[in-house]
């Protein structure tokens, strides 16, 4: 059973993490993001979202519980991923083979996303990424 809570302007979803899951929290990401005014974010947002996830459904157990917590910020908005891996991703120098099938997801969370990283916390690690708005004009 997955529950999702709003609070104020904070979008805050807890669910066991299943392949099917992603397209769904992709789906509320979207719909906060509307409600938010904050469309011009909804792609970069969806696909870092998507690539976080899929680190924590290739790295962490099958059972696994994941929480979610996104936010507006001063500048546009904040993604958050809570896993209960406490390993944190080791730093990869060489890019993937050409032909790799993984190995890119954090190079695009790194390409899209103004500030990201990996914090680590009392029950596993966060893995956050910040964007900012286009600038209007």
């Amino acid at each position: 059973m997955s529950r999702t809570l709003t609070r104020r302007r904070t979008f805050l979803h807890r669910a066991e993490l299943t392949p099917a899951a992603v397209p769904a929290l992709r789906r509320i990401l979207r719909s906060h993001l509307e409600l938010w005014s904050l469309e011009d974010l909804s792609d970069a947002a969806a696909l870092c979202l998507t690539e976080l996830l899929g680190n924590v459904l290739r790295h962490c157990p099958h059972d696994s519980w994941v929480t979610v917590r996104v936010h507006p910020t001063e500048h546009g908005l904040r993604i958050e991923v809570f896993d209960p891996d406490p390993r944190l991703p080791g730093h990869h120098a060489a890019a993937p083979h050409p032909l790799a099938e993984s190995g890119r997801g954090l190079a695009l969370v790194a390409a899209l996303a103004t500030h990201h990283g990996h914090t680590p916390t009392a029950h596993g690690k966060c893995a956050w990424a910040e964007l900012n708005s286009p600038p209007h004009g």
